[in-house]
C-alpha cells in the first residue's frame, strides 16, 4: 500500500505540473501546437496509468492497461460532453418554471431556486453514472485489459461509500487546501501554505486509493479480487 501511495502520490504531482504548464502553452506557432500535442498525449497516457494503478495495485501491469483506460477516458469525456450543455439549460427552464409556478400558485416562485435544483440533479445524475456504472467498468478493466463489462453496481452500501469519499477525498482536501488562519508573519504563512497542501494533497491520495479498494470489493468477483496479486 506505502508503495502504490508513493508512485500515485508522485504521479498525481506529475500530471498536475503537465497539465499546469500545458494550460500555459500559447498556441502561436507550430511547434507550440506540436508541443501541446504531445503533452496533451502524456497527460492522458499518465491518467489512465494511474486510473489502472489505483485498481489494480500493480504497476508493472498497469502500464499494459494505459490503452484500455484510454478508451475509459474518453467514455468519461462524452459523459461530461453531454451534461455540459444540459447543465446550461437551468437558467431558461427556471425562468419558465418559475414564471409558470408563480402563476399557478399566486406565490412568489425564485427562478434561482428552480435553477439551483435542477444544477443539483444534473449533478447527482452524472455523479450516480460515474460512481454506479464507469468506475466499476474501470476496475473491471484494469484487472482484465477488456472493457466489456458495464454492469451498474447500485447497492447502498456502495453507494454510501462514494460519497463518503466525495467528502473526505475532495471536499476535504479542497476546504483544507483554502483555509487561511491567522498568520501575520511571511514565514509562518509559507508554512501553513506548505503544510495545509501537503496535508490536503495526501488526504487526497490515500481516499482515493481507499475509495478504489472499496470499488474493487464491491466490483469483482472473489476469484478475481484473489487474483489480483498475480495481474502481469
Amino acid at each position: 500500500m506505502i508503495r502504490v501511495f508513493l508512485i500515485d502520490a508522485l504521479g498525481n504531482l506529475a500530471l498536475f505540473g503537465l497539465a499546469y504548464y500545458w494550460f500555459g502553452i500559447p498556441a502561436s506557432s507550430a511547434t507550440n501546437l506540436a508541443l501541446s500535442a504531445a503533452l496533451l498525449a502524456l497527460i492522458l497516457a499518465l491518467a489512465a496509468y494511474l486510473v489502472a494503478l489505483a485498481f489494480n495495485r500493480d504497476p508493472v501491469a498497469s502500464t499494459r492497461r494505459i490503452p484500455v483506460m484510454l478508451i475509459w477516458l474518453a467514455v468519461l469525456a462524452l459523459l461530461f460532453a453531454a451534461l455540459t450543455p444540459v447543465w446550461g439549460w437551468a437558467t431558461p427552464i427556471g425562468n419558465w418554471l418559475g414564471s409558470a409556478l408563480t402563476f399557478g400558485t399566486r406565490t412568489p416562485v425564485k427562478p434561482e431556486w428552480i435553477a439551483t435544483l435542477f444544477r443539483l440533479g444534473v449533478l447527482l445524475f452524472g455523479g450516480l453514472v460515474l460512481i454506479a456504472g464507469l468506475f466499476p467498468a474501470a476496475a473491471r478493466a484494469a484487472t482484465t485489459g477488456t472493457l466489456r463489462d458495464w454492469r451498474p453496481v447500485l447497492s447502498l452500501g456502495y453507494i454510501a461509500g462514494a460519497f463518503t469519499y466525495f467528502f473526505a477525498g475532495l471536499w476535504l482536501p479542497w476546504t483544507l487546501f483554502w483555509w487561511i488562519p491567522a498568520v501575520q508573519s511571511f514565514e509562518g504563512q509559507m508554512a501553513s501554505f506548505l503544510a495545509r497542501a501537503g496535508l490536503a494533497f495526501g488526504i487526497f491520495v490515500f481516499a482515493w486509493l481507499v475509495f478504489a479498494a472499496h470499488i474493487r470489493q464491491r466490483t469483482l468477483s472473489p476469484e478475481r479480487e484473489a487474483g489480483y496479486s498475480s495481474i502481469r
